[in-house]
């Protein structure tokens, strides 16, 4: 601002105009650009405070919405945790049915092969048994005809 405009009354606050217009004050009077002055630099400042208080109350909100949001989700988590426990503490008895239902079927079925090998296997059994009494009897018998024959011969020479 150039000095000119300070020295406009009506550019001053009501205040400023009723000490000048109190005191007498003449646009020449340098009192009277002085206040002029101070009403300009105290208008910039009250502007600068009204700036700076609405900036500060925008960020304000940003961050009260900003809390408000952690909240909710904290909430939300909080009830999905919870959730999540009771289905945790629940869940041994669950597995352990569906680990016995999976599990009843393939066992049985192989409980049954075996025993149905072991009946298909019997018979082979007692045929390998057979056949190993009869092999150790035809050694018994080999070796008594062995016997007799190696005494002939010794006697009869």
């Amino acid at each position: 601002m150039k000095p000119n405009d300070f020295l406009d009354p009506s550019q001053l606050p009501l205040d400023l105009q009723w000490i000048a217009s109190h005191q007498k004050l003449h646009p020449e009077d340098p009192v009277y650009l002085l206040l002029g002055w101070h009403a300009q630099h105290t208008k910039q400042a009250e502007d600068r405070v009204a700036a700076l208080l609405t900036e500060m109350k925008a960020s304000v909100d940003l961050r009260i919405t900003a809390m408000t949001t952690a909240a909710t989700t904290i909430s939300e988590v909080s009830a999905a945790l919870d959730a999540v426990k009771t289905e945790l503490a629940g869940r041994p008895q669950i597995l352990a049915k569906e680990l016995e239902s999976q599990l009843t079927k393939p066992v049985n079925n192989a409980v049954e092969a075996l025993q149905a090998l072991d009946q298909s296997l019997k018979p082979i059994a007692q045929t390998f048994q057979i056949a190993q009494s009869r092999t150790i009897l035809a050694t018994l018998l080999s070796g008594v005809a062995l016997g007799v024959v190696a005494a002939f011969i010794l006697f009869v020479k």
